[in-house]
């Protein structure tokens, strides 16, 4: 299949300020992801607000021809427009606040490779872009500027669950739900205590079905509790906080 070059808004039309590229693209991420890894290209996702908001995460205002290049000839791109709704959902998932940033996954398009926060220079870019087109690159862990997240309950998307959930030494637990869910919604001030001691990240099961597979989520809210790589404890429907709370605590303390 033939190289897309995707600088257009999630789930959106394309910005007619990217049309001086003259390149074919996508306009939907998970879509772009597909293609990635059918194509066994990595995605390179620009998280940004507003319909031009890829180019402030560019110091110089514009890629350069030589970054232009490169990600034509190796990367499925992406622009992330935070202020739609479903892009506001994935900044989150990738930890990016208001400034934007960076995402580069690795060919499978199912673990994020390396993660930037904020703008960078096109000769950054372009260091980076050589990096990960590499072919012979194995993606060990998640590399960039900006890794660590307050605590809070953040979504999670499949790109994401590698370097956030089972490269993480300590307990992570992760909410399986659904916007209709009404025990999911019930769930949720019990979510948010969590996580403000726990690191809790929340899946939307109708935008992550491979995980929802992987995991065979038969019905939401699941719950499942990871340590070290490991799932350790699982619970389906609502549970009560005291027990989520004493569950964190022990694996914790390593018991």
């Amino acid at each position: 299949m033939h190289t897309v070059f995707a600088l257009c808004a999630l789930w959106g039309s394309v910005s007619p300020q990217l049309s001086q590229f003259s390149m074919n693209f996508e306009n939907d991420y998970r879509e772009a992801r597909a293609i990635g890894a059918k194509s066994q290209k990595p995605l390179l996702v620009f998280v940004g607000q507003g319909a031009d908001g890829w180019k402030r995460l560019v110091r110089e205002g514009q890629l350069g021809g030589e970054a232009r290049s490169k990600i034509s000839a190796a990367f499925i791109a992406v622009y992330i427009d935070r202020t739609a709704e479903d892009g506001k959902s994935l900044a989150e998932a990738f930890s990016l606040q208001a400034n934007g940033g960076l995402i580069i996954s690795d060919r499978s398009g199912g673990v994020m490779a390396f993660r930037h926060e904020g703008p960078l220079s096109d000769a950054d870019l372009c260091k980076h872009l050589t990096r990960f087109a590499d072919p012979a690159l194995v993606v060990a862990t998640t590399e960039g500027k900006g890794l660590q997240s307050p605590k809070s309950v953040l979504p999670l998307e499949e790109i994401n669950f590698q370097s956030d959930v089972l490269d993480d030494a300590g307990p992570v637990l992760v909410d399986f739900s659904a916007p209709w869910c009404g025990p999911c919604r019930m769930m949720d001030p019990v979510m948010d205590s969590l996580g403000r001691e726990f690191k809790v990240r929340k899946v939307n099961i109708d935008h992550n079905q491979s995980l929802v597979a992987r995991f065979q989520v038969a019905s939401v809210p699941t719950i499942l509790i990871f340590k070290g790589g490991r799932l350790h404890r699982r619970h389906q429907g609502i549970v009560a906080e005291s027990t989520l709370r004493t569950e964190l605590s022990s694996l914790s303390d390593g018991r």
